[in-house]
């Protein structure tokens, strides 16, 4: 073998060595774009004034190149924050269709729900702890058979409001242990999210 063919060979192993690396770094490229990542995407259908619950939301895993940059992985990501949009089922759940919102209770109820307020004290009132978008249980007292019993009427309600306040409010979310002010505490009511069966239950 002549030098002009032993160069040619050499160029001829130098660039295919250069093809399979470029080839080999956009086939890894790729792979890692198609790896399926895990986000959370809308359930059902979500209007907008909502405050995002676990029931409403799933995860469901796609490829990472579809993936928005404002995908939230943890609904606790938006709490106490109100859907400004329309959210369609098996849609991503994205952090800038969230906001403070208007305070206000018709944004704040969802479709087919009422608003029903109770007075509550200290003890009812969990201590004055208890935050809008958060959940609790109803329970009663009666008589029978001359035995006081206590059972549940409903459990798992949504709280819509706290007094007048209707939002957990930004610093709320990013300081939780700095929400216990005098003004958040003092309240003597709470709103709830019911159906309208539920409402008629709760005013007898």
């Amino acid at each position: 073998m002549n030098r002009n063919s032993m160069l040619a060979l050499a160029a001829g192993l130098l660039c295919g060595g250069v093809a399979f690396l470029v080839l080999y770094r956009q086939a890894a490229e790729m792979e890692k774009k198609t790896t399926p990542v895990e986000v959370l995407v809308a359930s059902r259908f979500i209007p907008a004034g909502c405050f995002l619950t676990a029931d409403c939301v799933g995860k469901k895993s796609i490829p990472e190149s579809y993936v928005s940059p404002s995908a939230i992985r943890e609904p606790r990501d938006v709490e106490g924050l109100m859907t400004l949009v329309n959210i369609s089922a098996g849609e991503q759940i994205l952090s800038n269709k969230f906001g403070l919102g208007e305070e206000s209770l018709a944004l704040a109820l969802s479709p087919g729900r009422r608003a029903y307020t109770l007075e509550v004290g200290e003890t009812s009132g969990v201590g004055g702890l208890i935050r809008p978008g958060n959940h609790v249980d109803i329970l009663t007292k009666v008589d029978s058979n001359k035995r006081e019993i206590t059972s549940f009427v409903f459990q798992n309600l949504t709280v819509l409001a706290v007094g007048q306040k209707l939002s957990a409010g930004p610093q709320a979310r990013s300081n939780p242990n700095t929400s216990n002010g005098a003004s958040d505490s003092g309240y003597s009511t709470v709103t709830l999210a019911v159906t309208p069966e539920q409402a008629e239950t709760l005013m007898y």
